[in-house]
């Protein structure tokens, strides 16, 4: 039932939120203090998303217009909640959609006299192919990076951002920070969390796959001449993002079993041979070429725990009705 509600938050600050469910949203919020804090936090993931990837506006306006809702009320505490009745949502709720994106450009303020910061370092990470690491961001949050896939990050993160570009797929354990999001930016596709785990697989020319393990996130995908898309996933839930066509597909998953590549197991749910193929190669450290190209299309599901190559390859052969020859670090499919 409460995955309804943050549909709800997801409607409502989407501006697209109908006055039938914006009344069962306000019940939702006004029955207990703990919804309230879940409400505020939604709206920090959605804000903080779409606040990178676009220049706020009337950022001192916006934020009056919703302080009364997600605002904090101390410095160094968890803000405590500030409605007290409901009638201010019928104020503001309406004008807070039409501005939400626009909530947290506040905090982005500099003063004139803000002393200029120093040049930034930027670490880049990259492992090649048949390699794994794990990575301490300098906030304490681990980044388990999987093979041929590479990060980048600014050795120490700004105070108002924890940003980190991923070229491949990563596992995020990531430290709570209420007032600093953690950002992972993948071509056209923002993820942003305040404290969770998720899996993100972004691959060239391959569709963005975002995990949810633990905790709430927030996807944003950047579309030319269109709105910006949003969406919010909760544990076990998994976005599939084709940056090409705009396609967006949500869906149930075991987040746990698609994570597993970190002990190195690999799970495929009704996956092309091609696909296969090429996390087998990041994985194995070989090349895998098809004699049959309708082979590479064939779909299977299979999943392998710790696996050496030969007993991989011998149950593809026998899920896909193919035969296959290693040379070296080179196979043949037939």
């Amino acid at each position: 039932m409460e995955e309804h509600y943050y549909q709800l938050i997801e409607h409502y600050f989407n501006k697209s939120i109908n006055a039938e469910e914006l009344h069962q949203l306000k019940s939702w919020v006004e029955s207990n203090e703990a919804n309230q804090h879940k409400f505020r936090e939604v709206l920090r993931i959605f804000e903080a998303t779409e606040m990178y990837l676009q220049q706020p506006t009337g950022q001192a306006k916006s934020w009056a217009l919703v302080a009364n809702h997600i605002s904090q009320n101390s410095a160094n505490e968890e803000p405590k909640p500030k409605i007290k009745k409901l009638g201010s949502w019928h104020r503001y709720a309406m004008a807070a959609v039409l501005v939400m994106v626009c909530g947290l450009g506040l905090l982005l303020f500099k003063s004139d006299g803000a002393k200029t910061k120093p040049q930034a370092i930027v670490k880049v990470i990259s492992n090649p192919n048949g390699e794994q690491r794990s990575i301490t961001m300098p906030d304490g949050s681990v980044v388990y990076l999987n093979a041929g896939s590479r990060i980048s990050y600014n050795a120490h993160f700004s105070a108002d951002k924890r940003e980190v570009k991923l070229e491949g797929e990563a596992f995020f354990d990531v430290v709570h920070e209420t007032k600093r999001p953690f950002i992972v930016k993948t071509g056209k596709v923002s993820t942003t969390v305040l404290g969770t785990s998720f899996n993100i697989k972004a691959f060239p020319a391959k569709a963005v796959e975002v995990t949810v393990e633990t905790g709430k996130v927030g996807v944003v995908l950047q579309r030319a001449n269109k709105k910006d898309t949003l969406n919010f996933l909760l544990p076990n839930e998994q976005l599939l993002i084709d940056t090409t066509t705009e396609k967006i597909v949500k869906q149930s998953i075991n987040a746990t079993a698609v994570s597993g590549w970190k002990q190195y197991k690999l799970a495929f749910y009704n996956t092309s041979m091609q696909d296969i193929a090429a996390s087998i190669e990041r994985t194995y450290d070989v090349k895998i070429s098809f004699k049959q190209p309708q082979t590479a299309q064939l779909k299977l599901t299979a999943k392998f725990d710790k696996c050496g190559i030969k007993q991989v390859m011998d149950v593809l052969s026998r899920l896909s009705g193919s035969t296959y020859q290693i040379n070296g670090n080179k196979i043949t499919i037939y």
